[in-house]
């Protein structure tokens, strides 16, 4: 019978503290996780678990440190985590849109942008058009700082002869912030952990096999960090600043009736235009002509033109027969001999 040799129960006993080492840190992170968390740090120690394939020993010395781990999380709480959920900090998004009827759109415009910057805010998106009157239509996007929303849209409301529309949104947000934030704290406790172990597994062994499980691990942790810290980024700026939509329209007084005055150059242009369409026009009838009257008109001419020519033969032909019917005989010439059967002196 052949037994491992010690190199062998060595090479397999490391591995197995590898593994372990991986599933107790885990473990004690879960630990200390919030009832909020999504379950990162737990999902990352069962696979490492899973793959390596821990053993009895192992698992009993992860229960002890989870077991460890929960003490020094209720040691160590966060104090803000005790105060209750009401007298939190609420993490509220913000948004407004308004309609605004406005008589001088283009001045009512500029006036939108300079209350949004003397608000601390700025321009988000402008979507603003002419039409063929002169009169200046559109959206305007707004971000300003969520404490001046409510002062800034009081500000734009005046702006407008009427405000059809007038619409404030609130989004609260804490709950998932607070779970943000929990979840960064245990990755990166998580990672800081598998990066120590990293270094010691490197001044240990040098084998590949040895070092890819916890290099993997480190990685994928990394890239978890990476999604909730956009997350994250992205809520903070969406509660911090407010986005107000602008919509401007001119009122019914605003459009122009008639014709401001006389424009010799609009009139030519607008005479050019008319020419250049009816050229067009005539242009496209005329292929239409070629292309489609012409081929019809020969499939419908060129039977009528041979029934007509058969028909005309035959009546040529008829009069023909008809002439040498009706012609008289010749009278016999004086001096000559009568014909037969003709007595003479009757």
């Amino acid at each position: 019978m052949r037994h491992p040799s010690p190199h062998r129960r060595s090479h397999h006993g490391r591995r197995h503290r590898i593994a372990a080492t991986l599933a107790i840190v885990a473990l004690a992170l879960v630990g200390c996780s919030s009832p909020g968390d999504d379950g990162a740090a737990r999902t990352s120690s069962e696979g490492v678990t899973a793959d390596r394939g821990v053993e009895p020993d192992v698992a009993e010395e992860a229960a002890d440190a989870d077991d460890a781990a929960d003490a020094e999380a209720a040691e160590d709480a966060d104090p803000d985590l005790a105060v209750p959920a009401a007298r939190r900090e609420r993490h509220v998004i913000r948004s407004a849109e308004l309609v605004l009827e406005v008589r001088d759109s283009e001045a009512a415009a500029e006036q939108v942008v300079a209350i949004a910057e003397d608000a601390g805010g700025a321009v988000a998106q402008t979507d603003l058009e002419r039409d063929e009157e002169g009169v200046v239509r559109g959206r305007i996007s707004l971000h300003v700082p969520s404490e001046a929303l409510d002062e800034t849209v009081e500000l734009l409301d005046a702006l407008g002869d009427a405000v059809p529309v007038r619409r404030l949104d609130e989004t609260d947000v804490t709950a998932e912030i607070t779970d943000l934030g929990a979840e960064l704290t245990n990755l990166l406790a998580y990672e800081e952990q598998l990066r120590e172990l990293l270094a010691d597994v490197r001044e240990h062994t040098a084998d590949p096999d040895d070092l890819l499980p916890v290099f993997d691990r480190v990685n994928e942790v990394r890239a978890d960090i990476d999604r909730a810290e956009a997350r994250l980024t992205m809520l903070e700026d969406r509660v911090a600043y407010a986005r107000v939509d602008v919509t401007l329209r001119p009122t019914i007084a605003a459009t122009p009736v008639g014709d401001p005055g006389w424009a010799p150059g609009d009139t030519a242009r607008a005479a050019l235009a008319t020419t250049s369409r009816a050229l067009a026009t005539l242009s496209d009838l005329a292929i239409r002509a070629v292309l489609t009257g012409l081929p019809l008109a020969a499939t419908v001419a060129l039977p009528l033109a041979l029934l007509a020519l058969g028909i005309r033969a035959g009546l040529r032909r008829r009069g023909h027969a008809d002439t040498r019917g009706d012609t008289p005989e010749d009278p016999p010439t004086p001096g000559s001999a009568p014909s037969a059967g003709t007595v003479p002196g009757a």
